[in-house]
């Protein structure tokens, strides 16, 4: 899993990446992204890539699953820390 981003204040916009080789030169058949890493893949692509956005604040654990044509699978997963964007102010007076 590829990330164009690690780490930033939210909203933080960051395209997940998957690169894969097989030695016998079989096809992807699609990528699976679970962006939140809640468990539930959002969206299942034929491409290599996914925008997201992260809102909010937290640190987040996105996956891809690659399922090749011949139904062998792979799955790979990535840190994402989001910070607040939320600053402080402290009165003196």
């Amino acid at each position: 899993l590829l990330l164009s981003r690690t780490t930033g204040p939210a909203p933080l916009a960051v395209t997940l990446g998957a690169t894969v080789s097989d030695p016998q030169g079989r096809a992807v058949q699609n990528y699976q992204w679970d962006p939140d890493g809640d468990g539930v893949f959002d969206a299942t692509t034929t491409v290599n890539s996914l925008a997201h956005t992260y809102v909010s604040a937290g640190i987040f654990y996105p996956r891809v699953r690659i399922t090749m044509v011949d139904g062998r699978q792979a799955d790979d997963v990535k840190q994402v820390t989001v910070t607040s964007t939320v600053t402080l102010a402290l009165n003196t007076d």
